[in-house]
This record gives C-alpha cells, sequence and structure tokens, in this order.
C-alpha cells in the first residue's frame, strides 16, 4: 500500500495524463468536426455522465468505503464487489439498452447522427460505468498504480482513435476514442469478478444506507451542480452566452479533475486509520493531505486567475474574451471547489454520509435559487460569481463540521501561509503580464510567479519540515535518477525550522 504522498503524486500524474488527454481530444473534435461536431460530442459526453450518476445506485463509493474492511478475510474485497455487481448492473444494462434504441429511433435524423453514433455512445456508457466500479475497487484496497497505468494507457489510445476515428468516421469515430480511453480500465473489473472468495457475508444495513445517501449525493452533484448554468444563460440570453460560459469553466474544471485524481480513494484510507484506532495519525494525515493539496491548488487558482487574460483567447481565439472575466472568476476560487473533497472525505470515512447528503442537497438548492435571481441581469459572469461562493461556502462549512464535530483541526496557519504565497505569486505574474503581453509575458509571469510563490513558502513557513521529508522520500521513488538531486533540492527549500 503506497503512503499519503507516494498515492497522491501517482494520482496526480495520472489526472495530468487524462486532463492532456481531455483537452486534447476537445481541440481534435472541434478541429476536424466544427462546432456542431464538438456540440453533438460534448452532449453525449454528459449524458453519459449523468447516466452514471443515475444508474450506480452508490455502488461504486460504497466499494471504495468498505472492500477493505470486510472481516479481516483474505479476497473479501472481490466478494464485496460480487455481492454488489448484480445490484450495479441491471439498471447499468438498462440504460445502454435505452441508448441503443435512441440509435434506432433517430437513425434518420441529420442533425444529432446516426445509428453508429448512439451505438457508440451506449458502449462508452456501458464501459465507463465497469471502470469507476474497478477503480473503486482498486482504490479501496489501497493499489494506485494499477489504475494509474491503465488511465495513462487509455488517454494514450485515446488521442489516435479520436483523431483518426473523427477524420474517417464523423462524430461517431470521435466518440469510439472516448470508448478506448476507458476500455483498459474497464476490463479490470474481470479480476475482481473472476477471482475471489463464496463467502455468505451479508450487506448489512450501514452499507446500504452509505450506497443510498452516496448515491443520491453523487446525483446532486452531476445533475444539479455542473452544469445546470448552461440552462438559464440559454433561456435568458443567447446561444452564444452559453458558448462563453463553457469556454470559461473548461480551465477549472481541469483544476477540479487534477484535484479528483490527487484525492482518489482518501475515504477509504481515512476509514482504516479510524478503525484501526489511529485518530492521532488519522488528524496529522487529514491536515497534510489538505496541505498538500493547497501546496499546488492555490498557486493554480490565483495564478490562473491572472494569467488567464493570456491563455483563453491564445487556445479558443479573439472572439472569446468576452469570457476572460468569467474565467477568471471561476478559476480564482476552483480551490474551494476542489479542496471540499477532503473534509468530505473525512466525513465518509466518520459515515456521516446523511450529512453529506443534506449538504450537497442544501447546495444544489442554494444554487438553483441565487442561478434564477442572478443570472438573468449578469449572465454568465454572474454565473461565475453564484458558482464560486456556493463552493466556497460549501468549504468553509466542512472544514467548520470537521473541526466541531470530529475534532479534526485544518492547520489554518498553514493554508493562510500557502494562500498569502500564492496571491503574491499571482500578484506577480498579472504585473509581467500588464508590462509584457503574448507569449513571452505569459511564460515570464508563470517563471516569475512560480519563484516568488517558493520564497513565500519559505518565508510565511507554510510546509513543515516532516511534508517536506515524506516528499523527498516519495520523489527519490518514483523520479528517473538524472532528476532526483535537482527535485529534492527544490523542495528542501521549502521548509524551515519553526521555533
Amino acid at each position: 500500500m503506497q503512503s499519503l504522498f507516494q498515492a497522491s503524486i501517482i494520482n496526480t500524474f495520472s489526472g495530468i495524463a487524462s486532463m492532456a488527454a481531455g483537452f486534447g481530444s476537445t481541440v481534435l473534435v472541434a478541429r476536424l468536426l466544427g462546432a456542431e461536431g464538438t456540440g453533438l460530442t460534448a452532449f453525449a459526453l454528459w449524458l453519459v455522465f449523468s447516466a452514471y450518476a443515475l444508474a450506480d445506485r452508490g455502488i461504486p463509493a460504497t466499494v471504495l468505503r468498505y472492500v477493505g474492511q470486510r472481516n479481516g478475510k483474505e479476497n473479501t474485497e472481490q466478494d464485496l464487489v460480487r455481492q454488489l455487481y448484480p445490484k450495479f448492473i441491471w439498471p447499468v444494462l438498462l440504460l445502454t439498452v435505452a441508448f441503443a434504441a435512441y440509435s434506432f429511433w433517430h437513425s434518420d435524423n441529420p442533425v444529432d447522427g446516426s445509428t453508429g453514433f448512439w451505438l457508440v455512445t451506449s458502449l462508452l456508457f456501458v464501459t465507463y460505468c465497469h471502470s469507476q466500479l474497478a477503480i473503486a475497487a482498486d482504490h479501496g484496497r489501497g493499489d494506485y498504480v494499477g489504475p494509474a497505468t491503465k488511465v495513462v494507457i487509455g488517454c494514450l489510445l485515446q488521442l489516435p482513435v479520436i483523431a483518426v476515428g473523427a477524420y474517417y468516421f464523423g462524430a461517431a469515430g470521435a466518440m469510439a476514442g472516448h470508448f478506448a480511453r476507458h476500455v483498459p480500465q474497464s476490463l479490470a473489473i474481470v479480476r475482481h469478478l473472476k477471482h475471489g472468495s463464496s463467502l455468505d457475508t451479508p450487506v448489512n444495513k450501514q452499507i446500504i444506507r452509505y450506497s443510498r445517501n452516496s448515491w443520491i449525493s453523487s446525483t446532486l452533484t452531476v445533475l444539479v451542480r455542473t452544469r445546470v448554468e448552461f440552462i438559464f444563460i440559454g433561456v435568458f440570453f443567447s446561444l452564444t452566452e452559453v458558448g462563453y460560459f463553457a469556454a470559461a469553466i473548461t480551465f477549472s474544471s481541469l483544476i477540479f479533475q487534477l484535484a479528483l485524481a490527487m484525492t482518489a480513494g482518501l475515504s477509504a484510507r481515512f476509514a482504516r486509520l479510524r478503525e484501526a484506532g489511529e485518530l492521532e495519525r488519522m488528524g496529522n494525515t487529514y491536515q497534510r493531505a489538505l496541505r498538500w493539496m493547497a501546496l499546488l491548488l492555490f498557486p493554480v487558482s490565483f495564478g490562473g486567475a491572472a494569467v488567464i487574460q493570456e491563455i483563453l483567447p491564445m487556445v479558443f481565439g479573439d472572439e472569446f474574451r468576452p469570457a476572460v472575466a468569467t474565467a477568471s472568476v471561476l478559476i480564482a476560487l476552483a480551490f474551494a471547489q476542489c479542496l471540499v473533497s477532503l473534509p468530505l472525505s473525512m466525513m465518509l470515512a466518520h459515515e456521516r454520509d446523511k450529512t453529506v447528503m443534506i449538504m450537497n442537497a442544501v447546495s444544489a438548492a442554494v444554487l438553483l435559487v441565487l442561478n434564477l435571481a442572478i443570472i438573468p441581469s449578469f449572465s454568465g459572469f454572474g454565473a461565475a460569481w453564484v458558482k464560486s461562493i456556493v463552493a466556497f461556502a460549501g468549504f468553509s462549512w466542512a472544514l467548520w463540521y470537521c473541526q466541531t464535530r470530529l475534532g479534526l483541526v485544518p492547520g489554518i496557519r498553514s493554508l493562510f501561509g500557502l494562500a498569502a504565497s500564492a496571491g503574491t505569486c499571482a500578484g506577480v505574474a498579472w504585473l509581467v503580464l500588464v508590462e509584457v503581453q503574448g507569449l513571452p509575458g505569459l511564460l515570464s509571469a508563470i517563471a516569475a510567479g512560480a519563484l516568488i510563490y517558493l520564497l513565500g513558502i519559505r518565508l510565511t513557513g507554510a510546509m513543515l519540515p516532516d511534508d517536506v521529508d515524506s516528499l523527498r522520500t516519495t520523489l527519490r521513488k518514483i523520479l528517473p535518477a538524472a532528476m532526483v538531486k535537482p527535485a529534492i533540492w527544490i523542495v528542501s527549500q521549502l521548509a524551515v525550522r519553526r521555533v
């Protein structure tokens, strides 16, 4: 089983690969199929992810949480997966058939594609569902290398298949690339189902309750808190404004995907520490995880908001400049939407799944009401503020809950030190761009900001020596020999001994 730092870095690298492949896929589809093909594939992908949230019944989250704590018996992780799989598969197959049926019903519709497009989408759906269950089972028992390797393999398949498929077969070929992305990981489910004990271990009421509450929470998150703004902006304004918001939210979504990869399996890790009675170690791990995440997310959020004025038009074109202000807001507060996963994981480890469900329901309701009130007057810019404020409020509440109800102190001093360092980094990057525009200014701003950020971390003492020691140990294990010495020297400069 990997250490927290090693697991986080492994997941970070796989997350970066996934983000790069996803971003590259968007560019390829846009270049080869144009706006209409891009819209069709984007809608189909959103439909797949939403259908998964409806179909999974909270079972992958339950497997992640409980797979490593099944009576301490050999192969019980497979036993749990095998017991829950029948409940998992029937809604998945039902929706797969629905996708396939839709493909034949609309086979003569020239707008939303051929039979082949929706048939490939149905295959993507069933493959994606199994890949998520396999990842949950692997992470639940502490295996991060295997899933990360399969993610990278899938990403290497994704781009060439999309390029060739979209060129020769249009939107259906593009969807085939997304299907190829999840095939390696989905095949891993065979191992969990084929090998395992035949233990007659009942699924207790707590597991059933946890599954139900996780299902409701994830469904609310996917269906309401992801792209609900599109509906309001489209109703009150135009498709052009929807396009601006879609471009603006792309970059904050990349940050969120990276954070999801970094925190994969944390609820299972926290749960193991709690059940082992290692409460002090659990609290230290919680603080360290917050510092480790904030170390990366604060400069990405604050610094990204400062330089997005150059990046967004460079990627999407000058016609998208009106989206810069919206993107800046979304990126600046993206850290809140990401960091909230840590206290939520700790709450789930303490089986406070009902509380998490209620929090998600309240956040979703507030988001809907505020969007309805703000968007008609302020369009996507107002939607960005609503989304960001709700996310920050949820993060603050989750930190408060863990501290007051679970006795878990977040380490505010370190978090403020990292935030201050990242804020200074962003200010320096913005000043550089004021003086030097274009690609030279962007590169100079990033370099100057990174240097100031590292200096700020040392001056504020935001990172503890023990964190740096753990990071050095992990870097020695995962980096090529030629990169070890310079990497260790850089991280060694991050901490000073506190008096």
